[in-house]
């Protein structure tokens, strides 16, 4: 009697759930909440399969946005690969006649140069977002005002590299911020990088306190994020620079290391046109 109004009905559920977890299904709830010994092991049990639940869902996140990285590099791969084919077939077609023009043969060089570059700069981008999940952060009192004095004058330079203006903003009040200043550096470059690279003569950045974190709004006066991509939200990056709705390395690079650091990264578009990252 005993074990039938006390025991069997938590043991036919530890049971039960013990048998989903070994058939690897967490879809499932484990409720008992009588407060006796076998509603606190019920409830531990519980919690292990939500636990056990969000480490499945991590795993298979990382593995769907490592599948699609590495397909994605191996397409942007095959740009430059096949730009200096077609290049070689050429020289090997009219090289034999000499039948090419010095300029011609200097300019074939040059555009073959810049396919390899693009080439090594693809290979050690992907090599260092496998890196990424290595890295260990550093946290330490930032001065901020040498920080954004820093930030500023890496900003300008990228701007003469560009030819392009930069104008920033700082709205945080505190004069020292405890974070890791070198990752959170790399970040911004990378995001003023992209700014430039797509803005058609202007990139913001804007660097403020909300509560407890520090953002940095990067702004840019170009065409802005493709509608599609914005849909799909920053769960899945690829690399493809050319193609449109498609993001950079340094995007994905920038979005990892932020979550790592405690915060996040966010893409949108500025009401009066224009790319926006908004990084915590």
């Amino acid at each position: 009697i005993y074990y039938k109004l006390k025991l069997r009905q938590p043991i036919g559920i530890l049971r039960g759930s013990m048998q989903n977890i070994s058939n690897n299904n967490l879809d499932f709830n484990i409720e008992y909440s009588t407060k006796d010994e076998l509603g606190a092991l019920c409830t531990s049990m519980e919690k292990m399969r939500s636990e056990l639940s969000e480490n499945q869902k991590k795993v298979w996140k990382l593995m769907e946005e490592r599948k699609a990285l590495n397909a994605s590099v191996a397409h942007d791969l095959r740009t430059p690969i096949t730009v200096i084919k077609g290049y070689l077939e050429y020289l090997e077609r009219n090289l034999p006649i000499k039948n090419i023009p010095d300029e011609v043969l200097e300019e074939t060089i040059a555009y073959m140069a810049e396919a390899t570059q693009r080439l090594e700069r693809y290979v050690i981008s992907a090599r260092d977002v496998q890196k990424l999940e290595d890295i260990d952060l550093h946290y330490e009192k930032v001065n901020m005002g040498a920080f954004t004095a820093e930030l500023e004058s890496n900003g300008t330079l990228l701007a003469k590299r560009y030819r392009k203006r930069f104008v920033m903003e700082v709205g945080s009040q505190s004069q020292v911020l405890e974070m890791d200043g070198q990752i959170t550096f790399r970040i911004l470059e990378n995001l003023l990088d992209n700014g430039f690279r797509h803005a058609a003569s202007l990139v913001s950045l804007l660097v403020e306190e909300r509560g407890e974190y520090l953002f940095f709004d990067v702004r840019d006066d170009g065409n802005g994020f493709d509608k599609k991509l914005l849909q799909q939200g920053t769960s899945l990056f690829y690399p493809s620079e050319k193609e449109k709705g498609h993001l950079g390395l340094g995007i994905l690079i920038s979005k990892t290391l932020s979550e790592k650091h405690g915060g996040g990264l966010s893409l949108g578009n500025c009401p009066g046109g224009g790319a926006l990252v908004n990084l915590q």
